[in-house]
């Protein structure tokens, strides 16, 4: 393609991304993102912190967890052998999201383990488990390849797993809860309940809770919301919808995360926590390694939402 057609190119799609915003504003839609302006304005504007969640959700145990690296470095070397696939940094905020939940579920032998929504990087094929099971939709070679032979592979919906009622001592699923559209998070949280034992143990890592709803993409065909327009946020250059994860982002404000999480488990026989979590007293993931590859701010503070089975 010659340069004059790349510039045509471009002038065309300008002009088509700036004719969905004008349209989006008039629908009354959120257009550009007051979430990701510096950090500390975030924090000012829509932090919540974990003392005003503990008070308001009764129901939830919050508790702080700080992480030790001498632990962090005994599990990317024990679990996670290969973890120079996923990127050189050593904290690299995806070994530290599947630290987090390893930490959380507790380094013990299981009988049975699923990753939901498993994604690129698990380890599913080093845990002590007697079985491990793996589920997506869809299951690359590659990551087949890297947790290994001895790994059960579940190409499903995470609203109907194809595992048997009160099956697995532990789920863990790694940046993947605030992808799911529609009703998928209140399905899972149900699912959830059905295929863990007694003390079975459910970690999903991050929790994202803010001051606002927010049902964010950054696709100008997205047309899957589960809210009304005053909630949704399109904004093309966010990274926090992910591409392949479907564009789309959730973000739970208190009421919400009450009505859509809250209120499907069985606190009859469940407790839920709230854990928010540093290493070595810094936040994950840390601001000055990512000075120059900003996250989103709502990773901040990190949170991690655990689920237990009493009874």
């Amino acid at each position: 393609m010659s340069t004059k057609a790349k510039i045509e190119e471009m002038r065309l799609y300008v002009n088509k991304i700036s004719k969905i915003l004008a349209d989006l504003e008039g629908q009354g839609q959120m257009v550009g993102n007051p979430y990701e302006g510096t950090l500390e304005f975030y924090q000012e504007h829509f932090f919540v912190p974990l003392e005003e969640i503990d008070n308001a959700l009764p129901n939830v145990t919050c508790r702080h967890l700080d992480l030790k690296m001498d632990d962090f470095e005994a599990f990317l070397r024990d679990y996670l052998p290969w973890h120079e696939k996923i990127a050189k940094p050593l904290a690299h905020k995806k070994k530290l999201e599947l630290f987090i939940s390893f930490s959380l579920l507790g380094d013990r032998a299981f009988e049975s383990y699923l990753d939901a929504a498993g994604g690129g990087f698990s380890y599913a094929g080093t845990l002590k488990a007697k079985q491990s099971h793996l589920q997506d939709m869809e299951i690359r070679d590659a990551v087949k390849k890297r947790c290994g032979p001895d790994v059960n592979y579940v190409e499903s919906s995470l609203t109907s797993i194809p595992l048997e009622d009160n099956s697995l001592d532990a789920i863990s699923s790694h940046h993947a809860f605030e992808h799911f559209q529609g009703s998928a998070d209140m399905d899972f949280i149900r699912e959830a309940q059905r295929i863990l034992k007694t003390d079975g143990r459910l970690v999903l890592v991050p929790l994202f809770i803010a001051r606002d709803y927010l049902e964010m993409t950054n696709l100008a065909e997205f047309s899957n919301w589960s809210t009304e327009e005053k909630n949704r946020l399109f904004d093309p250059t966010a990274s926090l919808p992910g591409k392949k994860s479907g564009h789309f982002a959730r973000i739970y404000n208190l009421a919400m995360f009450q009505e859509r999480v809250l209120s499907k488990i069985d606190f009859s026989n469940f407790a839920a926590e709230l854990v928010e979590v540093t290493l070595e007293g810094r936040p994950v993931p840390d601001p000055v390694v990512y000075a120059t590859h900003k996250v989103s701010n709502f990773n901040y503070p990190y949170r991690a939402f655990m689920l237990t089975k009493t009874g």
